[in-house]
C-alpha cells in the first residue's frame, strides 16, 4: 500500500486537500477523505469562452461509510452508502447474479456487511454541451436520475427521466427509466413518448422485462395513440453453462396490428460456442419467413427462405408521413460459412419496389458458389429510368483480392437518388450514368470509375436552391475524387465552376485541393425553418481556394455580395 498524507496544493482559485490510504495492488481504497475546488473556471474553445463557474468535490471513505459529492455547471452528483464507489460494481454484479447469472462468478456464500447506498445525478443544460462536447445537440431538457439499494431486503430502485432531446435530426421525448426489485425479481422498464426525425416516427417505444429464477424476460413494443400494435415482440432468455438461449413468444408477435404465427420451438442460441438459429419460422396469411442453421449446429451455414414478404409491413412500423418502402420479397439466400467468414448463394427478387412513394423498379440478386473459396454475384435493377447491373466475385479471407464488383449504370433516376437521400435532396429530376469498380480488401476496398449527371436537377434541403447539372462528370480514383470544370447552374443559369480534387485514403483522411469560381451565383435561398444557423438569400461573385487536410483546411477567398442578397445568421 501507499500513504498519501495531507497532500495540499494551492494556487489562485485551485484548492485541493487530500488524506488517503490506497492499496496499489488494485483493492478498494480503504480510506479517502478530502475536498477539492476550482473557482471561476473558464474554458476557451476556438476563441470563445465558456464560464463553468465553480467545480466542488468532497469525499469521505471509511470501511463503514462512503460519501461523495460533486457539483459543477454540467453535472451534480451525490452518493452516500456503506460501500465505496470503487467496490460498487462488484457488489451490484453479485446482486444481479441472484436473479440471472450473467457472469460465471459464484454467488457470495459468506455473510457480508450491509451494502446499502443512495445517489442522485442531476444533469444541466450548459452551452458547452451543444457547442463543444456534442455539436449536433440542438435541444436538451435534462432530468434527474436517482437510485437506492437495501441489501437486507434485496430492494434496488433506479429512476431517471429526460424531458426532451434533439440530436441532429433525431428527437426523443419523455425518456424514462425505472428499475425496481424485491427478494424474488428485478424489474426494468425504458419508455419514451416517441423517437422521431423528419422521416420516421417510432411511437411510444417501450422496452421492459424482468430477471427472476435465472430467466430474463425482454419485451419490445410500439403502440400508437390509436392503440394500434405497430410492433410487439415478447421474448425470454435462459442460460445453459456458457451459452444463452433466446426464444420468441409464439403467441405475442404483432406487426402493424396483425398477429404473426411463430414456430413454438424457435430459438437463437449464442455464446462461447458461437451461434445457432433453430426454426425461426414466422408467417401471416400468404407471407412467410424462415431462418435456420442448415444442419442445426453452431456456426453453421444459415438459410433464409422468403415468400411474398411485404416490405411495407416493416416500414409502416416507423413511417411518418409516407411509406418508407414497398415491394414484395421472394427467394432464398444461403449464407455459406467459409472459415470464419460468410459468402452468399442467392436467388432472390424484390418486385415493384417503391421508396418514399418513388417507383424504383425490380431488383434481382443471383449468387453462386463455383468453387469452395469463391462466390460469383450478379445484381440487376430495372424499372422507370433505372437500368443498373453489378457483376463480380467475393472471396472470403483472400486479402487484397477478396472483392471485385463492377457496376454498369446505364441510367439511374435522380428521383431514385432523392428517395434514398432521406429528405436531404428534393425536387430532383434527370439521370445518372457511368461505371465504377469496387476491388481489393473488404475492410477497405478501392473504388474507381466515373459518374455523369445528365440533364439533372437537385435541390439540397440545406440550401433550398435548385441546381442544374447539364452534363457533368465526377471521376473516382484510388487516391480521391476529381473535378474538371464541374459546373452547377442556379435557377437564373448563372454558373459555379469547380476544379481540383479531394484526396483521400478509402474515404478517410481527406485533403482538399479545390478551386471554385462563381459569378452572380445564387448559393442558397432559405428561411429559418430550412436552416437555423444561416438563412436568407445569398448571391455572390467569388474566387475560392480550399487546400489542406479536413482537420485544418486553408481557405483563401474573394467574395462579393451581389444585389438582391438578404443574409442572416442566428447564434445558437
Amino acid at each position: 500500500g501507499a500513504d498519501l498524507q495531507k497532500l495540499n496544493f494551492s494556487k489562485n482559485d485551485l484548492r485541493i486537500g487530500l488524506d488517503a490510504t490506497a492499496d496499489l495492488n488494485g483493492n478498494a481504497i480503504n480510506n479517502l477523505n478530502g475536498k477539492a475546488g476550482i473557482s471561476n473556471l473558464v474554458l476557451t474553445q476556438n476563441g470563445k469562452k465558456y464560464a463553468l463557474d465553480s467545480v466542488l468535490m468532497t469525499s469521505t471513505n471509511t470501511p463503514d461509510k462512503s460519501e461523495f459529492n460533486f457539483k459543477s455547471a454540467l453535472v451534480d452528483f451525490k452518493y452516500n452508502g456503506a460501500v465505496s464507489l470503487i467496490a460498487l460494481p462488484t457488489q451490484l454484479t453479485h446482486f444481479i447474479n441472484n436473479y440471472f447469472q450473467f457472469t460465471e462468478a459464484k454467488p457470495e456464500t459468506k455473510k457480508t456487511k450491509p451494502s446499502d447506498f443512495n445517489f442522485e445525478l442531476q444533469l444541466h443544460n450548459h452551452p458547452i454541451l451543444s457547442e463543444v462536447l456534442l455539436p449536433q445537440l440542438k435541444e436538451f431538457e435534462p432530468g434527474i436520475i436517482t437510485g437506492s439499494f437495501d441489501s437486507k431486503k434485496n430492494i434496488l430502485n433506479l429512476n431517471g427521466t429526460m424531458k426532451r432531446m434533439v440530436y441532429g435530426s433525431t428527437e426523443i421525448n419523455d425518456l424514462a427509466l425505472d428499475v425496481n426489485s424485491d427478494s424474488t425479481a428485478l424489474n426494468y422498464r425504458i419508455s419514451s413518448s416517441g423517437i422521431a426525425n423528419s422521416q420516421i416516427n417510432f411511437a411510444n417505444p417501450l422496452f421492459e422485462g424482468q430477471l427472476a429464477d435465472n430467466k430474463l424476460l425482454a419485451n419490445l413494443s410500439s403502440i400508437d395513440k390509436d392503440k394500434n400494435k405497430r410492433l410487439v415482440i415478447k421474448s425470454q432468455v435462459t442460460k445453459d453453462k456458457s451459452n444463452y438461449k433466446l426464444t420468441i413468444d409464439p403467441k405475442e408477435f404483432y406487426i402493424m396490428n396483425n398477429r404473426w404465427d411463430i414456430a413454438a420451438d424457435n430459438y437463437i442460441e449464442f455464446g462461447k460456442s458461437g451461434f445457432l438459429i433453430h426454426h425461426l419460422f414466422m408467417n401471416n396469411n400468404q407471407s412467410h419467413l424462415n431462418i435456420a442453421s442448415v444442419h442445426d449446429k453452431f456456426n453453421d451455414d444459415l438459410n433464409i427462405a422468403i415468400k411474398n414478404f411485404k416490405l411495407e409491413d416493416l416500414s409502416r412500423i416507423v413511417e411518418k408521413d409516407s411509406s418508407l418502402a414497398k415491394g414484395n420479397v421472394d427467394g432464398n439466400v444461403l449464407l455459406k460459412r467459409v472459415n470464419s467468414s460468410y459468402g452468399i448463394i442467392a436467388d432472390a427478387n424484390i418486385t415493384n419496389l417503391f421508396v418514399r412513394n418513388v417507383p424504383i423498379g425490380n431488383l434481382a440478386l443471383k449468387a453462386e458458389n463455383p468453387t469452395t473459396q469463391r462466390f460469383d454475384m450478379n445484381a440487376k435493377l430495372s424499372g422507370t429510368d433505372n437500368n443498373l447491373t453489378a457483376t463480380g466475385y467475393f472471396m472470403p479471407n483472400a486479402g487484397n483480392n477478396s472483392l471485385n464488383i463492377k457496376a454498369d449504370i446505364k441510367s439511374l433516376s435522380m428521383k431514385t437518388v432523392e428517395a434514398f437521400s432521406m429528405g436531404q435532396v428534393k425536387d430532383a429530376s434527370g439521370t445518372l450514368s457511368g461505371n465504377f469498380l469496387i476491388a481489393g480488401n473488404t475492410a477497405a476496398p478501392d473504388i474507381t470509375g466515373q459518374l455523369t449527371f445528365n440533364n439533372a436537377f437537385l435541390n439540397p434541403s440545406y440550401f433550398n436552391n435548385r441546381y442544374e447539372l447539364k452534363h457533368e462528370t465526377v471521376r473516382l480514383e484510388k487516391d480521391g475524387v476529381y473535378f474538371d470544370k464541374f459546373t452547377l447552374y442556379d435557377v437564373n443559369q448563372h454558373k459555379a465552376v469547380i476544379d481540383g480534387n479531394i484526396k483521400m485514403k478509402r474515404f478517410t483522411d481527406y485533403i482538399f485541393g479545390l478551386h471554385v469560381n462563381t459569378r452572380d451565383f445564387m448559393l442558397f435561398n432559405t428561411t429559418v425553418k430550412d436552416n437555423k444557423e444561416f438563412y436568407g438569400r445569398m448571391i455572390i461573385d467569388s474566387r475560392i481556394d480550399v487546400n489542406g487536410p479536413m482537420a485544418l483546411p486553408v481557405i483563401n477567398a474573394r467574395l462579393k455580395m451581389k444585389k438582391g442578397y438578404n443574409f442572416r445568421s442566428e447564434e445558437r
